[in-house]
């Protein structure tokens, strides 16, 4: 559409038949078309107007049968299913968002011939230029003969220039206006003046008692290169609009196919096969079979395809005849057009076509029965996907919260956003996993990658207090010495099953002769005035402090690990309570200082706990007192024993009378008491090495859980875990300052054209959700 030279809107048409007359013509007005040998470069152009008999067109016996058909066709259900889809495509949704069932005119040549045919109406046509838009035209039945016209502005259009074209609203009753209004409509678009091809709709809606019910889509023909004034970028925008209707799944491709060139090397051909690879929604229209010649390889070509015996589409082939030089030139009206066309189709291999595969009558026909057929059956599917897309809408528009343009809404709208946190937050840190944020997946594993673990905050954090705990016991010591007189010093769980990650090195094993060693070098360097066969005592923390060496590294870790926790957990309940716009202004501004603040306090904790760990160790429990005489009586038991096996003696008494033999063992006291004193004082040293040893093993067992409840409770629970809940409290934002509330949650601009287009799109929505709920009351019917 829009072949209209700007500026210049005609009143009156040269010819035989000029239309002159003051009184309302009717829409089924016959008309001639143009020239349509010019350029297939720029395509789909309108002829200009022209009328017999005061602009009313007669129609024939043929036509009145032919209206008969669609008037039986068209019941009242199928007249409003059709005027729901035309209702919902002036709706101007996103076809990425719906699909609507309908037909789309599309090709690399000039279309004014099909379009012609299947509306029988001829639409203006100015020399030189071409389609620059897609066009909706819409034909109704109805007794009052009256034409609307709308522009649909794409949802890409900015919106200076979208305004400006829905305010272009017109009706007129006297055809003779209509080359003015689409060239009014064309300058609304600013084509011409800001760019060349629009995106943008033009919808022409007509009505009479004679017109088919029936709506078509035209689109720009295609452009193969960028000359005679038509840039790349041009090119590039056709074939993406192109794309953008024909890939639609509810579409009904009419691909325009000359009878002049081979199918295969047509651009449109490529096109519609891309989409509708199985030809399931396509109806291919081959134009100009009389440019062949009869009997030719071109024409018995375009028979066959007509015939479905070339290319097999489901829906089909259709033919139409053009007119030839002579009848544009002699301005013929459209009863001619079609009289011309039925002889010809009746002639030469032409006759073998079905009728109900040729002829402009037979394509209004066809193509009405098939816009009914195709919406009645895809028209539940948009109320699905209608009723889907406003629900999803719906909720992303309501989780965006109100409107926020001064302090008092945006401080409303925080504390709306901190008595939902609040609450969520609090039943994450107690334990209680009721609601829809801590649904779980049972297929997945329990660990912090988790999200939905890591919403279950408090069972997340006692499986790291344990993993932490289990991390101490196994890896925290730096020996791991190997006593043969305790059983339970081998029995120790494999490290592979930890579910703590640590950087530190595992435990040095040694041998309970390498750890006397290691007592006996301290013991040597750390002499003070003590008397000899005594130790200073000191060493026992020095020891200590060795053999804990990587406690503060573990302690880090888990403390880093409960802080990443809590903060994938705060991070995560922000963007499911809050607006993707404010989420990282609202923690930004609140969750960051004092998260930072918490962590700093919890590593604050844990150097004084460390700190208290690098002084002389200090015990109470009587648990180091135990575990010192256990080992000590243990070990002396062990020196008895050898001592009581030192001084026994074996004699084996025989009995010969039965041939028996007896053995029996004499125990000297004064020997065994010999051994034990000799061997228990021999060596005054490795006595004080025996006692330390046992002195540090049990006293790094006292601290080491002493130190494991206190990093959990006092560092990962008092100053990370708890008060989580405070971060974003209504009492916190309740204090808050004006001026910092509306730095947090002002809606930038961005935010508000986005709310608009949620709030455009749910309104939309919802009228096509009552336009729908008609199907309904249709179908069932039906």
């Amino acid at each position: 559409m829009g072949d209209i030279e700007e500026g210049v809107v005609p009143s009156e048409y040269d010819g035989a038949d000029t239309l002159k007359s003051d009184k309302t013509p009717q829409v089924g007005t016959p008309a001639t078309t143009g020239d349509e040998s010019r350029s297939e470069a720029m395509n789909g152009d309108y002829g200009n107007i022209s009328t017999d008999t005061g602009g009313v067109a007669k129609p024939s016996s043929i036509q009145m049968s032919n209206y008969a058909t669609l008037a039986r066709l068209l019941t009242d259900e199928n007249r409003e299913m059709l005027d729901i889809v035309t209702s919902l495509a002036r709706l101007n949704i996103r076809k990425s968002v719906i699909s609507l069932p309908q037909l789309v005119v599309c090709g690399d040549q000039s279309k004014s011939s099909v379009l012609e045919a299947a509306t029988g109406i001829a639409f203006p046509r100015k020399s030189g230029l071409c389609t620059r838009f897609p066009t909706e035209i819409s034909l109704r039945r109805d007794d009052i003969r009256i034409v609307k016209i709308q522009i649909n502005p794409h949802p890409d259009t900015p919106k200076f220039m979208s305004d400006r074209m829905e305010r272009f609203n017109a009706i007129i009753t006297d055809f003779n206006d209509l080359p003015r209004l689409i060239a009014e409509a064309q300058t609304a678009m600013g084509v011409g003046e800001m760019k060349t091809f629009a995106k943008d709709v033009l919808c022409i809606e007509m009505s009479g008692p004679d017109l088919p019910h029936l709506t078509l889509v035209d689109l720009p023909g295609l452009i193969k290169n960028a000359i005679d004034g038509v840039t790349p970028a041009e090119v590039l925008l056709v074939n993406e609009l192109t794309d953008e209707y024909i890939k639609q799944h509810r579409a009904i491709c009419l691909p325009v196919i000359s009878a002049t060139h081979d199918f295969a090397n047509q651009g449109i051909v490529g096109k519609v096969q891309t989409y509708d690879a199985s030809g399931n929604r396509t109806l291919g229209i081959v134009t100009k079979p009389d440019k062949c010649e009869p009997g030719g390889g071109e024409s018995k070509a375009a028979i066959a395809l007509v015939q479905n015996k070339r290319v097999a589409l489901k829906l089909g082939w259709h033919v139409l005849r053009n007119r030839n030089e002579d009848e544009t030139n002699r301005n013929t009206n459209i009863m001619e057009r079609n009289l011309q066309e039925k002889l010809f189709l009746k002639s030469g291999g032409w006759v073998e076509v079905s009728e109900e595969h040729k002829g402009a009558e037979a394509l209004s026909r066809r193509l009405s029965e098939l816009l009914i057929r195709h919406t009645k059956r895809e028209l539940p599917n948009v109320r699905q996907d209608v009723e889907a897309e406003y629900a999803m809408r719906s909720r992303e528009l309501e989780a965006m919260g109100k409107a926020r343009q001064d302090a008092e809404a945006c401080k409303d709208f925080l504390l709306d956003l901190s008595f939902n946190y609040d609450r969520v937050c609090k039943a994450a840190v107690d334990g209680h996993y009721e609601g829809a944020f801590f649904q779980y997946d049972d297929t997945l594993h329990f660990n912090d990658n988790n999200k939905l673990a890591r919403r279950r905050l408090r069972a997340m954090i006692q499986y790291k207090n344990v993993g932490f705990s289990d991390m101490m016991r196994v890896w925290g010591r730096k020996y791991h010495i190997l006593r043969a007189d305790d059983a339970t010093a081998n029995d120790e769980p494999d490290p592979a099953e930890l579910t703590m990650r640590t950087e530190c090195e595992k435990p040095v094993k040694r041998s309970h002769d390498e750890a006397l060693d290691w007592v006996e070098r301290a013991l040597i360097r750390s002499r003070g005035r003590e008397l000899h066969g005594n130790f200073n005592p000191l060493i026992i923390g020095e020891l200590l402090w060795e053999q804990s060496a990587k406690w503060h590294q573990l302690a880090k870790e888990h403390l880093n690990d409960a802080f990443s926790i809590c903060t994938k957990f705060l991070r995560d309940l922000l963007d499911v309570t809050c607006p993707s716009d404010v989420t990282s202004r609202v923690w930004t501004g609140i969750f960051e200082k004092r998260m930072k603040a918490k962590k700093q306090a919890a590593v604050d904790e844990l150097q004084r706990l460390m700190d208290e760990i690098k002084s002389q160790p200090i015990n109470y429990n009587y648990y180091y007192t135990d575990m010192v005489t256990k080992n000590r009586v243990a070990r002396q038991r062990k020196l008895l024993r050898d001592s009581i096996e030192n001084g026994t003696t074996s004699k084996v008494i025989a009995f010969t009378e039965c041939g028996v033999s007896h053995t029996v063992k004499d125990v000297d006291v004064d020997k065994v008491l010999d051994h034990y004193t000799e061997t228990f004082g021999r060596d005054v040293d490795e006595y004080s090495c025996e006692g330390i040893l046992d002195c540090v093993l049990a006293i790094y067992k006292v601290h080491q859980k002493t130190f494991v409840a206190n990093v959990t409770t006092q560092v990962v629970e008092r100053h990370i875990v708890r008060g989580l809940e405070d971060i974003f409290s209504p009492r916190m934002i309740a204090k808050m300052p004006d001026h910092e509330v509306v730095t947090i949650a002002c809606e930038p601009v961005e935010t508000k054209n986005y709310r608009a287009m949620l709030e455009e799109n749910v309104k939309k929505l919802d009228e096509g959700r009552e336009l729908l709920r008609e199907i309904v009351r249709t179908t069932a019917q039906e």
